[in-house]
């Protein structure tokens, strides 16, 4: 009795019809690219390369995510982000300018974002509408409330801060008022100015 397998059904390409394989140089150029998004994602920022014609060339993972806050728009990118780049363009900057603008999305979102040119563009050798670019608009997105905790961190360890000393450092980061400070935490004026007083005595301290 013989064993017998099945034959496949769909066509086998020859080696003269594979695709080559693709040389060193493209290896190592596809597992620098990787290890570059790898970079760019774990740093909690969003960056955005845009045409001058607004065209969207590369965002990263944290990038799309960021991008979910602004209302829907018809256009891959948001309209805030359209428009920015629009004033960015039209203010004519130079290479080494930056052009920054905040974004209150929700009380408890606030995104920074700058934008400056990207210059010195590889060419990819590849027919596409970026590969013979020059110069690219660099859009950064940051998420401020998260960057404010993480300073937040440190400084409540250097510190030693209280919880509610934690709490006014983050509002006066917020460039919140005395006022407005007693009244989002619901205490009064006096204990706002009493604890900022021993967050400073702090801060003198641990600098001393």
């Amino acid at each position: 009795m013989s064993n017998s397998f099945p034959l496949s059904t769909s066509p086998v390409a020859l080696d003269s019809e594979r695709s080559p394989a693709p040389s060193l140089e493209q290896q190592v150029a596809r597992l620098d690219l990787a290890l570059l998004q790898a970079v760019l994602n774990s740093l909690g920022q969003g960056f955005v390369v845009v045409s001058p014609t607004l065209q969207l060339i590369y965002w990263n993972q944290r990038a799309v995510e960021l991008c979910r806050w602004f209302p829907p728009s018809r256009s891959t990118l948001p309209e805030e982000l359209e428009t920015f780049c629009r004033l960015f363009l039209r203010r004519n900057c130079p290479e080494s300018q930056v052009v920054l603008a905040d974004y209150q999305i929700e009380p408890t979102m606030r995104l920074q974002v700058s934008a400056r040119w990207l210059k010195g563009l590889p060419n990819s050798g590849e027919p596409t509408a970026a590969a013979d670019l020059e110069q690219a608009i660099l859009i950064v997105l940051q998420d401020r409330q998260a960057i404010l905790e993480e300073e937040l961190q440190l400084v409540q360890t250097q510190l030693e801060l209280t919880k509610r000393e934690a709490e006014i450092w983050l509002l006066l980061k917020q460039e919140y008022s005395y006022q407005e400070i007693a009244q989002t935490l619901q205490v009064s004026l006096n204990t706002v100015k009493t604890h900022i007083k021993n967050l400073y005595s702090k801060k003198r301290i641990y600098q001393c």
